[in-house]
């Protein structure tokens, strides 16, 4: 039987089967970043373009491999072709060497790492937890939430160095926010090694923080508290924000609590949902839990690279008067 062809108003338009197949092969991406990652290709090009034979002996790669590797890294932005025959790091290429430098900006090498790592398996369950609503992890590992941290097999290592990453990225932006003038005392809730509580106690000399997260992350935090030269200002205490938060404080950070609904959030939700079987939530969805608690939304203060500051308060307690009044 010959086959039945679309009207031509019904056929889909090229482009948006492109987009489609874009979408569909789009994983080589991530994968392409946690081989260059994992082979060191942005530090052994830092330093300057290397031919293939010259960088494969280097690698102890095959030299086909790398090149093909070298030319995915060139349509990323990463590295840069000369003739085919050498290689260099572009500008962009800095953010995945473990020390980019002061003028290019946070290194972003452990967020490939833990992206094409740790999470990567999760993704390949994802049906799975859409049928069920149920972590991926835990179905992979059996542990469920943050347990699979402690294990002691490196994941807690490359997580906390994903959160430093992430955190870099907007420590400027949340220490400008104008609630720091009324804040003596803070908590940072999962605060891990304290990258965050730190950076604003750096900026605010009067500010004094506590680093609230699981155990796993005692040992990183004492070190980052201790190398910052804050201990007099700063301490870490062990606990699940599960159950029970450090009360008495002026101020409680939770960072990456809201978003707006764009592909980047779409892209954190569905990662929630497969890694810890959570979800992320609009304003409206806040409001409608954070009421539960007592508490209602006061302000909300956007940031770099999708994030926000959602300002609570009792429900009891008045509005706050707006910035300049």
């Amino acid at each position: 039987m010959a086959s039945r062809r679309l009207p031509e108003k019904a056929r889909v338009p090229a482009r948006a089967a492109t987009r489609l197949l874009q979408d569909i092969v789009g994983a080589w991406r991530c994968q392409a970043l946690h081989a260059a990652v994992q082979l060191q290709i942005p530090e052994h090009l830092a330093d300057g373009p290397r031919t293939v034979s010259d960088l494969s002996a280097v690698l102890a790669c095959s030299p086909d491999g790398l090149a093909r590797l070298l030319r995915a890294l060139c349509v990323l932005g990463v590295c840069t072709g000369y003739r085919g025959e050498r290689f260099g790091l572009s500008r962009t290429g800095r953010l995945l060497c473990a020390d980019p430098g002061d003028d290019a900006g946070a290194s972003l090498r452990p967020l490939v790492q833990w992206w094409g790592g740790p999470l990567w398996p999760m993704w390949g369950e994802l049906s799975y937890s859409v049928r069920t609503g149920l972590s991926a992890r835990r179905k992979l590992t059996g542990e469920a939430r943050y347990a699979y941290l402690d294990k002691g097999d490196g994941a807690a290592q490359l997580f906390h160095g994903a959160q430093r990453a992430m955190t870099a990225l907007i420590l400027d932006d949340l220490a400008q926010w104008r609630g720091w003038d009324n804040v003596r005392t803070v908590v940072d809730v999962g605060g891990g090694h304290g990258q965050l509580a730190l950076a604003m106690l750096a900026r605010h000399r009067d500010l004094r923080g506590l680093v609230f997260d699981l155990p796993h992350a005692q040992g990183g935090a004492h070190e980052a508290i201790a190398s910052a030269g804050l201990e007099s200002r700063c301490r870490f205490e062990a606990g699940s924000f599960f159950e029970a938060v450090p009360a008495g404080a002026d101020c409680y950070l939770l960072k990456s609590i809201l978003h707006n609904w764009d592909e980047g959030v779409v892209r954190t939700d569905l990662n929630m949902l497969a890694g810890l079987g959570g979800r992320e939530r609009t304003l409206d969805e806040y409001g409608a839990l954070l009421g539960e608690a007592g508490l209602r939304i006061d302000s909300v203060s956007a940031l770099s690279f999708e994030f926000s500051v959602i300002e609570l308060r009792s429900a009891n307690q008045s509005i706050s008067a707006p910035p300049g009044s």
